[in-house]
């Protein structure tokens, strides 16, 4: 065999590895960003929920008549099993 044709060979076995590590690294940014944008998708979509939920308690709160807040009579039992009424 000719030594032109072991270098020819040779030098196409690592073309074809470096060719093969080079869309490994594609792959793999290409993988990375997938995995980005399906992460800020889901933070979006977490923030919103956030934001409703905001929303409703601050309703829910200002629903309530302050007025009448600490005013109700709470019945508990103590340790020994009698009712005590607490205001």
């Amino acid at each position: 065999m000719c030594v032109c044709v072991c270098v020819c060979m040779c030098v196409c076995v690592m073309c074809r590895e470096e060719l093969v590590s080079y869309y490994k690294q594609l792959s793999d940014a290409a993988d990375l960003r997938t995995e980005r944008a399906q992460w800020r998708i889901r933070r979006h979509r977490l923030h919103e929920q956030r934001a409703d939920l905001s929303q409703s308690e601050s309703a829910w709160a200002s629903s309530f008549d302050k007025s009448e807040v600490g005013t109700e009579t709470v019945m508990y039992g103590d340790s020994v099993g009698n009712t005590v009424e607490k205001k």
